[in-house]
């Protein structure tokens, strides 16, 4: 909700620009803004910076020194303020109980199913900031589908102008125009980890989103830091987006959803009633492949929809007869072994092993979003 760590403290007068300081991490790094309000953003200012480039900037910019600790106690009273709203809220994405002090002045409240109590997420999000006005707190809010999203807007995105009064709720298919001119900083990173993209060029949600994933990679150091660094962006990416920009899809489960096993009662085939109605239909819709064990054998399957299914069981029990010319049958094989998955960023190759190590069938996919 505010605009930087520290709970914001407004000028008497509302409209001046003003910032919370703190004193630098190092020695020599000196005085740093700590928090700041819309206004002072507005004249270019950024928490982070040393007061000096502030004041060059901003002769006039009137400050205070932040007090974390006493922030940081102020938020657990809000946090709990906030249960009018919705009983699930939380500090900095944790519980407020284990939230540090003043390391993250965020409030999520998941306003799930609460909207309609107050006339639609708008109105819930009208009345909350009217009541914080009048608290005297400076506030930035950003309402969306996913959390990232919400923190980028509330963090990074315009300045709510309070006189108009009206709030964006932004759905699911409008996140990525919301955020896409936004700072790579907006997806919650390591400030190394925005440094070394901006060294890159990748200064925008945009620009990072359009750069194809194992390109991505590589331009991170090839060392272990470097592969966390690249993983914990594509991750913050998708959370922010809600949905995973992955060039691959694959679900796995325990039990498939069918098979052409043969049971030792003398039963023949196998078909999961509950999941070709439930969990079939958005499979079909958005994975590539779905990955099962349990029956004790190797198979591939094609569905009616175009979805590969693979069931490697294989591995320990006893085998079971499988019926290699059934029903949506593309291999199958009563043996012990593996199933090896090698991927390109356009082309998934699936290789049943057996327990020798010996390859009994091979195939390759396209990727679905190059289909």
């Amino acid at each position: 909700m505010p605009a930087g760590p520290g709970t914001s403290v407004k000028p008497a007068d509302g409209v001046l620009p003003f910032a919370l300081t703190e004193a630098g991490g190092g020695a020599g790094a000196g005085t740093r803004l700590y928090a700041i309000n819309c206004r002072a953003a507005e004249e270019g200012l950024a928490a982070g910076m040393t007061l000096a480039d502030a004041r060059a900037l901003l002769p006039g910019l009137k400050t205070r020194r932040a007090a974390p600790a006493a922030d940081h106690k102020a938020l657990l009273r809000l946090a709990r303020w906030c249960g009018r709203y919705t009983p699930w809220v939380s500090c900095g994405g944790v519980s407020c109980g284990e939230a540090g002090n003043g390391e993250d002045s965020t409030l999520t409240l998941d306003i799930s199913g609460c909207g309609h109590l107050f006339g639609g997420e708008e109105n819930l999000l009208r009345d909350l900031s009217m009541r914080l006005s009048a608290f005297g707190i400076t506030h930035r809010l950003g309402c969306a589908g996913t959390l990232g999203a919400a923190w980028a807007i509330a963090r990074f995105g315009a300045c709510h102008d309070l006189a108009k009064n009206t709030f964006d709720v932004v759905t699911p298919g409008e996140v990525f125009e919301k955020i896409k001119e936004l700072p790579v900083a907006a997806l919650r990173l390591e400030e190394d980890t925005v440094a070394l993209l901006s060294r890159l060029g990748l200064k925008t949600i945009a620009s990072l989103n359009a750069l194809p994933r194992l390109s991505l990679m590589r331009r991170f150091p090839s060392n272990g830091s470097g592969r966390a660094a690249s993983l914990s962006v594509l991750l913050r990416l998708d959370q922010a987006l809600g949905e995973s920009m992955a060039p691959w899809k694959v679900v796995y489960g325990h039990n498939p959803i069918y098979s052409n096993v043969m049971f030792r009662d003398g039963r023949s085939g196998y078909v999961n009633g509950e999941s070709v109605e439930a969990l079939l239909p958005l499979l079909c819709e958005q994975a590539d492949l779905y990955l099962a064990g349990s029956s004790h054998h190797g198979e591939v399957l094609l569905t009616d929809c175009g979805l590969h299914l693979v069931v490697q069981g294989g591995g320990g029990a006893g085998l079971l007869d499988i019926d290699a010319e059934g029903e949506r049958s593309l291999f199958g094989a009563k043996t012990f072994g593996f199933t090896v998955l090698a991927f390109s960023e356009d082309e998934m190759e699936i290789r049943m092993h057996n327990d020798n190590n010996e390859i009994l069938y091979t195939m390759s996919l396209t990727a679905r979003s190059t289909r």
